[in-house]
């Protein structure tokens, strides 16, 4: 369970804003402190690392789903299919982020910037799915097997070849 504060704590009635990154958000878990501290704004912030940390932005009201929000000033997100095509509002889709943050490729990694970086090294494609709603985006989950521990990045499926190896 998500514990921002254990039922001993002071009043945390000052803080003004609580933001949230890294990893995927379940907003119903966050009912408890939304009616104990009124006055705090909650935000989820959605980014990869190579973006610089952050792309988009919500403020978390009384969504069931992760919400990741609307684009920081500078980023623009899209959702596309595998193909890469640009997909319409209401489907679902990989999120590829451009913008000034977007960083243009993986040090001594040509085969994986190739792979991860389009048009130039303009676009990222996260691996992430979303779907977008009026311009607002929703984070449902990865493309591939990889889950993030504590921040790092884990491909579940070298774990598996390292235990089989073992074997």
């Amino acid at each position: 369970n998500l514990i921002l504060v254990d039922e001993n704590s002071h009043s945390l009635n000052f803080l003004r804003y609580v933001i949230f990154g890294g990893d995927k958000l379940t907003p119903a878990r966050l009912n408890d402190w939304r009616e104990r501290y009124t006055n705090t704004k909650l935000i989820n912030m959605y980014g990869i690392t190579e973006t610089t940390v952050h792309v988009t932005i919500n403020e978390i009201k009384n969504e069931i789903q992760s919400k990741i929000g609307i684009p920081l000033p500078g980023y623009s997100i899209y959702l596309a299919n595998d193909t890469g095509d640009q997909i319409p509002n209401g489907f679902l889709g990989e999120i590829l982020v451009s913008g000034n943050g977007v960083c243009k490729g993986y040090f001594n990694k040509k085969e994986l910037t190739k792979k991860k970086f389009i048009d130039n090294g303009k676009s990222y494609k996260s691996g992430d799915i979303g779907w977008q709603i009026n311009n607002q985006f929703y984070y449902l989950g990865r493309k591939d097997r990889q889950v993030k521990i504590r921040g790092y990045r884990i491909e579940l499926g070298e774990i598996e070849f390292l235990l089989k190896k073992k074997i």
